[in-house]
């Protein structure tokens, strides 16, 4: 309240002084003799401790701790951090060490807290808002890559396949080990009861937050793409946990970091996870849209179809890559054996629609 109150009174100090300089501009010009007082007023004088807002009668500026975005709704606030991620590269595992000294930017950068953390402030709304709309929001409307290569009919977003990654992670931890999957020896480490639940369903929930700003770089993208893939999705969660403050951007950077090296039994097992749901999804854009192959029109087969508006309809043939660059890459006894019923039944599905399942793809 007390930052808002300042807001509104600098706020009608501004109006106040533009309506007056419209007014009295032409009859009294040497009240135009105020303005250098008028800057003062409300460029210095509310620069007030750590609460005080920057502001001037044109611009308004966020005070430097605040993190906030500056005259920009939400959209344009993503293309500017798109192409930030995009121009970036970093010299640091961590931006918390940083500087910019462009009071201006877009997006303010962390200061160094680790020195003094009863610095830090709190997360604010407006950056709360901001990481739920422009950040969560762009995942739920960012479609998956490989289902767009396929042409898959209403192909699922980033965030309907982060969902259920978490409820998969709900399951490691939430339910007693199943006895038909073997934790000893090697595979000790997956035991449920060494798991820590609730890093995994996080890192679950959150594992795939860079591409809201770098996109969905699959390994069928241009060679370009998949060779600055880390480094342009290091530079997204940098940017992220600019927009977050710490100690959750933070948290979301590092939880990031551990999944991309798989320096974890929870990492993974987040990457089994991924892969799992994908190849689930797959299964059933299959069972929902491939057609039979007796029913492919006359000419059209699986090496063939190119049918533009028949394939907006259904799926001329079996999303063979999902399974094969999967194939035995799962870690963990619990997803290995899902794994292996879920192959079996798309077997049986395939089979009764005309088609086979190349050894590959076992």
């Amino acid at each position: 309240w007390y930052n808002e109150s300042i807001e509104l009174i600098a706020q009608h100090r501004a109006q106040m002084c533009i309506k007056n300089i419209m007014f009295f501009g032409t009859w009294q010009r040497p009240t135009l003799l105020l303005l250098p007082v008028m800057f003062f007023l409300f460029n210095i004088l509310p620069q007030v401790e750590s609460h005080a807002i920057q502001l001037s009668p044109f611009f308004f500026v966020p005070h430097k701790n605040c993190y906030k975005y500056s005259n920009m709704d939400f959209m344009d606030t993503h293309a500017k951090l798109q192409q930030t991620a995009d121009g970036s590269s970093s010299t640091d595992d961590s931006i918390a060490h940083s500087n910019n000294n462009n009071n201006h930017s877009s997006v303010q950068t962390i200061d160094n807290n680790h020195h003094n953390p009863q610095q830090q402030e709190p997360l604010t709304m407006t950056d709360a808002l901001t990481f739920l709309s422009t950040i969560c929001g762009a995942l739920k409307n960012i479609k998956r890559t490989g289902w767009v290569r396929m042409g898959v009919p209403l192909p699922e977003s980033d965030a309907d396949h982060m969902h259920r990654c978490a409820m998969c992670a709900l399951l490691v931890t939430s339910q007693p080990p199943d006895p038909r999957d073997d934790y000893s020896g090697a595979n000790e480490a997956f035991h449920p009861a060494k798991i820590n639940g609730s890093k995994l369903l996080k890192m679950a929930l959150t594992h795939d937050l860079c591409e809201s700003i770098a996109g969905d770089i699959t390994p069928f993208c241009d060679a370009g793409a998949v060779a600055s893939k880390y480094e342009k999705e290091k530079a997204a969660m940098e940017q992220i946990r600019q927009v977050v403050g710490d100690p959750l951007g933070k948290e979301l950077f590092e939880l990031w970091k551990e999944y991309e090296e798989l320096s974890s039994p929870e990492a993974l097992y987040c990457k089994d996870i991924d892969k799992f749901e994908m190849v689930m999804q797959a299964f059933e854009y299959e069972k929902a849209h491939l057609i039979s192959k007796k029913d492919l029109p006359c000419g059209m087969d699986e090496k063939t179809g190119d049918s533009a508006a028949f394939k907006t309809l259904v799926i001329t043939e079996p999303m063979r890559t999902f399974y094969i660059t999967t194939s035995k890459k799962m870690r963990s006894p619990l997803f290995q054996r899902l794994d292996t019923e879920l192959r079996k039944t798309r077997e049986e599905m395939l089979s009764q629609r005309g088609w086979e399942v190349l050894p590959e793809e076992q």
